[in-house]
Order: structure tokens, then C-alpha cells, then sequence
């Protein structure tokens, strides 16, 4: 009942702030960042004895985060079905060229520069290290992006080229980042953490084509969702059971009904829509709580410091600059598309959860001490980014960037 209480408070905290950011002209994301930093250990729960006994149940403790982790599976699962969707076939060929030259130039200039930039603070001896910070840049939060999409009722026209982009992008950050993971820790079997992957792909497409038949058999669009829903928790449970990768597992997931699906797929991601917001809501404020703001004065040392400092200019940098060199390459690509793909959060706090996990496995306190040095350095950009990010794409949104031909034509 405690949690239930906690959670509820949650909520309201998270309205009442995200309201305020309304008011402020700023994504209300950022209020609901807000709300998980004030009741989370990085605000009132970093010294709860401070607060009546009556009021301590109600904060982000680290026991109650943990417990309330489910609802961060939930949200994940939803978004990474939200962006598996955008993967549609005919959304993808109709983006064309654009889109292949945005994707690339996206990709390999975001991970070219923030390897660059870890590297020359950790030297070349640290090679490896640094190109894992490199995929860890890749990955663009889906979880923000949508909610400012929504929020500032962008059309299907920027959502259809941005969304796309960000599924590319993250599909892109976990295989190169867990590809690399294997050869950087020196792992005995180095593709094994790829071979999950691949795993989990086969899970979704096999719930996606399972579930084809009950979707077209469920007469309304309340047993439909019904259908859609308990495939994506089955779906994610299955992957977890079976040890592959959920996140790729409900991508794939979401992909299979967009593409085989047809209307019955599009009526359950509609459905799936109006669903998710309370859970999204949740989700942000639990991440805020997750953010440690204090890194970015007390990384552990100077060069944890600089690190940070580099990983979030080169990631920066990478981001920005892809968009001119994306339109170097097609005349339909905006040059300024880019700095809508700022945030980041829930796949880069995965990765280097999974980093984390392998190396304490390991038995080697010097991959301890690598992962330790990771998870730092991301964790405190991730806070940076979380906080301009959705800044920068609601920006991009509300000048209009690109016609709608520039969006969807290739």
C-alpha cells in the first residue's frame, strides 16, 4: 500500500511540475525529470531522517525505486514498440535516401567524434574503452523524443522521418556496443552478447506473427488491445526468461505488426497511445530519480571529470554536425534536424547496466574498475542531456524545420 501511496504521490508531483515547465515554455518532460530528482536520493531521499516518519514512505528511496522498477519494464517495453513501429517498410522507403544518409552520417560521425574525444583524455592505450563510449553516443532516448513530439502535436510528417531515426540509431548503439563489449572486456566467447541480440529479434518477430491471427479475430478495439498488450508483456517476459535481449525483442515486436499487421497493427499502437502516458509519466520521474547530478562535481576524480566533459562535446558535436554532412549527401536532408537528437537516457543506461553485470561476473577488478568509470561518466551526461535535450527538439519542432516534403520524400 506504501508503494501504491508513493507512486500516486509521484504522479501529482510530476503534474504539478510538468505544468510548471508548461507555463515556463520548456517540454513539461523536464518537470517530470524534476519531480524524480526532488523525492529521489539526489534530493529529499538522500537523507530521509530529516522528514517526519509519516512523509518518508512517499520518496524515491532506493528500495522503493527498485520495487517500482516493473513500471521502468513497462515503459520500455511501450516505447520500443512506439519505435518499432516507425519502422515500417513503406515509411522507410518513402524516406529513401534522405533517410540512409541521415541515418549513416548520424551513426558513424556521432561515434567517430565521442571516441575521438574519450580518447584523447584516456590515451590510446584505452582504445577499446573509449570506442564503447563511442556506441553508447549512438543512442538517442525514444522515451523523451515521443513525449515532445506528442506534447508540441508534431504531425506524422516530422514524427515519420524523427522516429525512424532514433529506432535506427539505437538499433545501431546496442549491436555496436555489445559487439565491442565482448572484445573490450576480452571475454571469452565476445559475440555471445550479439548472439542475445539476434535471439530477441527472433522473439519478437515470433510473438509478431503468432499474434497476427487473435489481433484479426478480436472484433473491438478494446479485445485488440487486449491482444497487442499481453503479446508486448509476454514478449518482453519471454525474452528475459529465454536470457536474449527484451529492448530488441519489443522492437522487433512492434516492427512485425507495423509491417504484417496491417490496420489491425496501426489500431493497437493506437490503442497502445492512449494507454501509455501515465506510464511514460512514471517512467521520466523514476529516471530522474536514477540521475546523479552530483557527478558532474564529484566523478571520483579530475580525469572522471574530463571525460564526462569530452563524451558530452564529442556526443554533442557528432549529433549536430551529422545533419550538414547528411545534406552534403542528399539535397532532401535539413541541416538542423540534428539538434533534435539530443537526449538521451533509457538505452544508455541499459548498456552500461549490461557492462556493469559482465564485469562484475568477471571476477577482474580492473573491468570492475572500467564499467565503474563508464557508468559514471554516462550516467552524468546523461543528466546533461536529459535536460537540454528535449530543450533542443522542442525547438526543433516549434520553427518547423522541414516541409513536410523535406520529411517524408527521399
Amino acid at each position: 500500500m506504501k508503494l501504491v501511496t508513493c507512486a500516486g504521490v509521484v504522479l501529482l508531483a510530476a503534474a504539478l511540475l510538468g505544468e510548471i515547465a508548461r507555463r515556463l515554455r520548456v517540454p513539461s518532460v523536464l518537470g517530470y525529470l524534476g519531480a524524480g530528482v526532488l523525492l529521489g536520493p539526489s534530493g529529499l531521499a538522500a537523507d530521509p531522517t530529516r522528514l517526519p516518519a509519516l512523509l518518508r514512505p512517499l520518496l524515491l528511496t532506493p528500495s522503493a525505486i527498485t520495487s517500482l522498477a516493473p513500471i521502468s519494464a513497462l515503459a520500455q517495453a511501450l516505447i520500443l514498440f512506439a519505435v518499432g513501429r516507425r519502422l515500417k517498410l513503406s515509411n522507410l522507403r518513402s524516406g529513401g535516401g534522405a533517410l540512409a544518409a541521415h541515418a549513416i552520417s548520424d551513426i558513424v560521425l556521432t561515434f567517430a567524434l565521442a571516441t575521438s574525444a574519450c580518447l584523447v583524455v584516456l590515451g590510446s592505450e584505452h582504445y577499446s574503452l573509449a570506442m564503447l563510449f563511442g556506441a553508447v553516443a549512438i543512442a538517442t532516448a525514444p522515451a523523451a523524443t515521443l513525449l515532445v513530439l506528442r506534447e508540441a502535436g508534431a504531425g506524422e510528417a516530422i514524427k515519420a522521418r524523427i522516429l525512424p531515426l532514433v529506432g535506427l540509431d539505437n538499433t545501431a548503439s546496442l549491436v555496436a556496443f555489445v559487439g565491442l563489449l565482448g572484445a573490450a572486456f576480452a571475454l571469452p566467447r565476445p559475440y555471445a552478447l550479439l548472439l542475445d541480440i539476434g535471439r530477441g529479434a527472433l522473439v519478437g518477430l515470433a510473438f509478431g506473427l503468432l499474434l497476427l491471427v487473435p489481433l484479426r479475430l478480436a472484433g473491438t478495439e478494446q479485445k485488440k488491445l487486449l491482444v497487442g498488450l499481453g503479446g508486448l508483456l509476454g514478449c518482453w517476459g519471454a525474452a528475459q526468461l529465454l536470457g536474449t535481449a527484451p529492448l530488441a525483442a519489443t522492437l522487433i515486436y512492434g516492427a512485425a505488426l507495423a509491417n504484417l499487421g496491417g490496420d489491425c497493427g496501426d489500431k493497437v499502437a493506437a490503442s497502445l497511445a492512449r494507454l501509455d502516458y501515465p506510464i511514460l509519466v512514471l517512467f521520466f520521474a523514476l529516471a530522474g530519480a536514477h540521475l546523479h547530478l552530483d557527478l558532474f562535481t564529484a566523478s571520483g576524480n579530475a580525469a572522471a571529470l574530463a571525460l564526462t566533459i569530452a563524451y558530452v562535446l564529442g556526443r554533442g558535436a557528432g549529433k549536430a554536425l551529422s545533419t550538414p554532412l547528411a545534406a552534403l549527401l542528399h539535397a532532401r536532408v535539413d541541416e538542423r534536424l540534428g539538434l533534435g537528437m539530443l537526449a538521451q537516457a533509457g538505452l544508455a543506461i541499459s548498456l552500461v547496466d549490461v557492462a556493469t553485470a559482465v564485469a562484475a561476473t568477471s571476477g577482474r577488478p580492473e573491468l570492475v574498475a572500467q564499467a565503474a568509470l563508464l557508468r559514471a561518466v554516462v550516467l552524468a551526461a546523461v543528466a546533461f542531456f536529459e535536460l537540454v535535450g528535449p530543450l533542443a527538439l522542442r525547438r526543433v519542432v516549434d520553427r518547423r524545420v522541414a516541409s513536410p516534403v523535406q520529411e517524408i520524400v527521399g
